[in-house]
């Protein structure tokens, strides 16, 4: 039927709609209610006009609403009626707890919902806010960085992400590849980058113990020594071998204590999903499996983590034992203690830590003590875990 036709109000959580449904069953919205609300026009090209609808209260109180229904048989939507749908937005305490929580936390949990699901009203829900508000203040960005952007298991590069809050995750730091470095400008432009050595470890050394050591001091077994993949420190590497190799450097002049170590080493092979362990051991015994992982390339050289080692007072052996089936990775050298940290600015603003300091890939003619660099462009974060774009 059509013309002028009166209506009530929906109720609270209810809705009421008027709707033309087609000779295919689909529903066209024409005017609406909702939560106690005066009728109102629907969305939609069919919708009735706002001039179409009256509503008076009477002396009691009650509101209805007169809505023009217009005419069905000479338009393009002939064959089509009008329908009264309601639905009840009523919903248990359960999901009102969960409602609340979505819109207050970083979301409900079913404990969370569970402790909560007693006596539910306004001064439940005032007494949870102020509980929250004594609590101590959390990170959304920590929370959400913890939950994205997880590590692939892969070995390939490319794309390849890792946890937020791991190293060389590209949220937290800057790479300056080969083209940002050798693409460095002398005119005056407004970015300028700068490398400042954490003042309370400016005076960290390092020592740097060669594979190819000639003077006795390394000692291997059926590996060789090449120089064929370019980017070593010195006049080579150690090429290790398979099950039982080793390269072990007797060192002295230390004092009794503990200390840094790491390897810069090269490891270009996908086998074993990228993984080519070794065994530290000093002095003769076993300090622990140290992970040597995929680089992308045997030209590409890389540190290992710093693992803590108790030296003597006096000579010390420290051995990479290769234990794994799959043979080791090129070792280039090891490094003894950490090297200073490294604080990165643009123009004036901190932008990330080194921590174990920057090293360069190739020759660079810049001092990074502190020397301003100009560079056309901010540097980009590394795309993932890329490790052959890391400082080092």
């Amino acid at each position: 039927p059509n013309g002028l036709k009166l209506f009530g109000l929906s109720g609270m959580n209810e809705f009421c709609g008027v709707f033309i449904r087609m000779s295919s069953g689909n529903l066209i919205p024409f005017a609406r209610s909702y939560d106690s609300g005066v009728w109102e026009p629907a969305a939609g090209p069919h919708a009735c006009l706002q001039k179409d609808i009256t509503c008076n209260t009477d002396g009691s109180g009650v509101t209805l609403c007169g809505l023009n229904l217009p005419s069905l048989v000479n338009s393009t939507l002939a064959g089509s009626t009008y329908v009264i749908i309601t639905k009840d937005g009523n919903i248990d305490q359960s999901s009102k707890i969960a409602a609340f929580l979505e819109m207050t936390t970083f979301g409900p949990t079913k404990s969370e919902i569970d402790s909560l699901n007693n006596i539910w009203d306004d001064i439940a829900r005032a007494n949870y806010i102020r509980s929250q508000m004594d609590m101590p203040a959390t990170s959304h960005r920590e929370y959400y960085r913890r939950r994205v952007n997880t590590k692939w298991d892969a070995t390939q590069q490319s794309a390849r992400s890792d946890h937020p809050c791991s190293p060389n995750s590209k949220w937290r730091k800057y790479a300056f590849i080969k083209q940002d470095r050798h693409d460095t400008i002398t005119s005056n432009e407004d970015i300028h980058t700068t490398f400042e050595v954490v003042p309370e470890e400016a005076d960290l050394v390092t020592a740097i113990y060669e594979a190819e050591d000639s003077s006795g001091s390394v000692t291997f077994d059926r590996g060789s020594f090449s120089s064929s993949n370019p980017g070593f420190s010195g006049l080579g590497y150690y090429d290790m071998s398979g099950d039982g190799d080793f390269i072990q450097w007797s060192i002295s002049s230390y004092l009794a204590g503990s200390y840094p170590v790491s390897f810069r080493y090269a490891h270009g092979s996908t086998g074993n999903n990228g993984q080519r362990p070794l065994d530290l051991y000093v002095n003769d015994v076993f300090v622990k499996t140290m992970d040597f992982t995929f680089t992308d390339s045997w030209r590409y050289y890389k540190y290992t983590e710093l693992v803590d080692v108790n030296l003597v007072e006096g000579t010390n052996t420290i051995k990479l034992l290769v234990s794994n089936g799959y043979g080791g990775p090129n070792i280039d050298h090891m490094r003894i203690g950490k090297p200073p940290a490294v604080v990165i600015k643009t123009n004036g603003w901190p932008r990330t830590i080194a921590k174990n300091g920057v090293g360069l890939l190739d020759g660079w003619g810049v001092d990074l003590n502190g020397m301003a660099v100009t560079m056309p462009s901010y540097p980009d974060p590394p795309q993932g875990d890329l490790f052959r774009y890391v400082f080092g």
